[in-house]
């Protein structure tokens, strides 16, 4: 019977690579014995070589097996890139091809080994013999990480089994796609974004709702279209729900305090840049021409890598898992 491993590609920024002249590094030895490995860009190189490599795994009974223990090395690895204040490229799960069919073809001649494309994220493939060649472009490496903390740091999360929530899974994602934006302005748009996707809306007081209920009605018996009214009651259906943006300053408040950032408290800081987020957005500039997204982007970047870990925190204890083990001294 066939068995199925799994491999995650994933890329540091560019420069970014793991200070090892390794080919490969164990990782962790699964409950159900398959080891997990961390393993170089491209075949007969070193781990220092690329500023890309892949996680890889296997074999397992099932497709789904496979699959499921890939995402959580995905969240694994997420978890590690924040924890150190960095970005991984793990793709958007959408297959894109390198290499044409024809061209897999003369490979495959060329090498007498089945060919596969090298898609950015995770891979689900047969475990068969030979093994698939993996082709794919590569990025010149400068830059060096420590393969240490990331053994420790993916090996803990995976043997826990843990697991991010959906809203902290997109929000690392959108922390770590900022670290390769090169615009100021987008990267800083992004990371309220990040803020944003963590955030759960609460419902407002009775009292509002009361007074949204009869706005309701009396927007029922407006002498206007029916597509007008049905957008005016979804605008106040929306107003049932607290604003995001204050939403997301209680829940800073909440798992930053104390914290400062901009000389600010955390949720001032938050909504200041809340605040020219939404003018440069709506209006196409903020209304204060000297606002710096360089430096303003470096404070919220500190503040949503501190969140994210502190909402981790939180949901580790509910999980029965110590933030210590997860997150060491992070």
């Amino acid at each position: 019977m066939t068995g199925y491993n799994y491999r995650l590609r994933f890329d540091l920024p560019k420069g970014d690579h793991f200070k090892s002249d390794d080919q490969e590094i164990p990782v962790v030895e699964l409950p159900s014995g398959q080891l997990v490995r961390l393993r170089s860009g491209a075949k007969d190189s070193p781990l220092s070589a690329h500023s890309t490599a892949s996680i890889v795994c296997g074999p397992f009974e099932s497709e789904y097996e496979a699959r499921a223990a890939a995402e959580l090395a995905r969240d694994a690895l997420l978890l590690w890139a924040t924890a150190h204040r960095f970005g991984v490229d793990t793709g958007d799960g959408h297959v894109r091809a390198t290499v044409t069919n024809k061209g897999k073809e003369l490979l495959e001649a060329q090498f007498d080994k089945p060919v596969r494309n090298d898609i950015q994220g995770i891979d689900v493939y047969p475990d068969e013999e030979p093994k698939p060649l993996f082709v794919r472009l590569e990025a010149k490496a400068q830059l060096a990480k420590n393969p240490d903390a990331f053994v420790e740091r993916v090996a803990s999360a995976v043997s826990k089994c843990w697991r991010a929530t959906d809203k902290q899974r997109i929000t690392m994602e959108l922390f770590s796609s900022s670290f390769f934006d090169g615009v100021f302005r987008s990267r800083f748009i992004t990371l309220v974004t990040a803020v944003e996707a963590l955030v759960t809306q609460k419902k407002r007081e009775d009292s509002i709702q009361t007074l949204l209920d009869d706005a309701c009605r009396a927007a029922c018996e407006l002498d206007t279209g029916d597509s007008e009214k049905t957008s005016l009651k979804s605008g106040l259906q929306r107003l049932r729900e607290e604003s995001i943006g204050r939403s997301a300053a209680k829940l800073i408040a909440c798992l930053l305090p104390g914290k400062m950032y901009g000389k600010l408290g955390a949720d001032k800081f938050f909504r200041k840049c809340y605040k020219i987020r939404s003018e440069t957005v709506h209006e196409g500039r903020p209304q204060d021409m000297d606002v710096d997204f360089l430096a303003l982007g470096n404070e919220l970047q500190a503040l949503v890598g501190d969140l994210i870990l502190a909402s981790i925190r939180e949901t580790g204890k509910q999980q029965d898992i110590e933030p210590a083990e997860l997150l060491g001294n992070s």
